[in-house]
């Protein structure tokens, strides 16, 4: 007979590190994120041990394939347990990558002996593993897509890799969201001197943004100094705009160093208000493109990064990250123009080779 579903009172408290020491732990069903030896040595770091039988434990989590309406009195999510332990939640992820099994099924024509040789190969990179399925992100994704589009035009899969050896010829790697930067905002813009004069003994807004831009040449020289720098960079940014929140400049150079930092959550707002209130401003419709491509929107990446070239046809950076977003989703005729247009303005640039490389290789198919 099934125990209440009432939660009982656990044996530590809720928190990142919690006090395990002593906790009998059982698991009932099958863990997403952790395998049965993955679980045991995570209990064991944190003071705990895993049981058999439910019967034994302090505490019962409930995995994914836990037999329904089975819910026990001293029972947690599994979201929870692997909060409690520090872990990261493969739940929590899962909007954002994509199982093997479930994109086979999309694309019947690619096989598991496929699978296995573009994992071999590092064309396809897993990102989570258990023995139930392996899971992908936007980028491998779209590549079994496009080799299940080859093989059904009659393409051998030999074929297939001989095309994805010429393309690294080009490119070492489909993971371009790494190695392009965000678009720094390295000048101020001239602004207008206030044109109705001040009250007596009132600070004017002259004086309040001449205050704000010497806060953000601070932290630019701050950014100038490297890496460890970026902490007092990031406060003399914050500072800058506690003096004139529409100072966009700092908004943007803000953004970028909490999108440098992985924390691209805090960096999208600070980007959306900077093309608010300035939309002549390349930079925050670039990298706004840039968080809309490396979340795999594409038609919300190409809507801002074609904002930026029509701001500023020019700007080399637009032209790259749009070729490697069309040559990431399979759409190298589309990519064509921007490698060029990429090549035209940085003959020599660091991506130079590699556009060559795909140009060379767009010309053959």
């Amino acid at each position: 007979m099934p125990e209440t579903t009432v939660m009982a009172g656990l044996p530590f408290p809720d928190g990142q590190a919690p006090p395990l020491a002593g906790a009998r732990v059982a698991i009932v069903g099958r863990l997403w994120s952790l395998s049965r030896r993955e679980t045991g040595a995570a209990l064991t770091r944190a003071g705990a041990r895993l049981v058999g039988s439910p019967d034994e434990a302090t505490v019962i989590v409930e995995g994914g394939d836990a037999p329904a309406g089975e819910s026990h009195a001293r029972a947690i999510d599994e979201r929870t347990f692997c909060r409690w332990l520090g872990i990261p939640d493969f739940l929590d992820e899962r909007a954002q990558i994509f199982g093997v099994a479930e994109l086979r099924a999309r694309y019947p024509l690619v096989q598991a002996p496929h699978v296995r040789q573009l994992r071999a190969g590092g064309w396809l990179r897993v990102v989570f593993e258990n023995d139930r399925d392996a899971w992908v992100r936007f980028d491998g994704a779209s590549l079994l897509r496009r080799v299940h589009d080859a093989l059904a035009r009659g393409q051998s899969f030999r074929a297939v890799l001989d095309d994805l050896r010429a393309v690294r010829a080009g490119q070492l790697s489909f993971d371009f969201s790494s190695q392009v930067t965000q678009s720094r905002v390295v000048e101020m813009p001239q602004r207008r001197a206030p044109e109705v004069p001040p009250l007596p003994d009132a600070a004017t807004d002259d004086q309040a943004l001449s205050l704000a831009e010497q806060w953000f040449l601070r932290a630019s020289l701050h950014e100038d100094e490297g890496p460890e720098a970026r902490e007092a960079a990031r406060t003399a940014y914050e500072t800058a705009l506690s003096h004139d929140p529409a100072l966009v400049p700092a908004l943007i150079n803000l953004a970028n160093l909490h999108y440098e930092a992985g924390d691209a959550a805090q960096a999208r707002p600070l980007y959306e208000r900077a093309a608010a209130l300035d939309a002549e401003s390349v930079e925050a419709h670039y990298n706004l493109g840039n968080l809309h491509a490396d979340d795999g929107r594409v038609s919300e990446a190409e809507r801002w990064y074609a904002a930026a070239l029509a701001l500023d046809p020019d700007h080399v950076d637009t032209h790259l990250r749009l070729a490697l977003l069309w040559q990431q989703v399979g759409r190298a005729r589309a990519a064509q123009a921007h490698w060029k247009a990429y090549l035209a303005l940085e003959p020599e640039g660091e991506w130079a080779a590699r556009a060559r490389g795909y140009l060379a290789q767009s010309s053959v198919d």
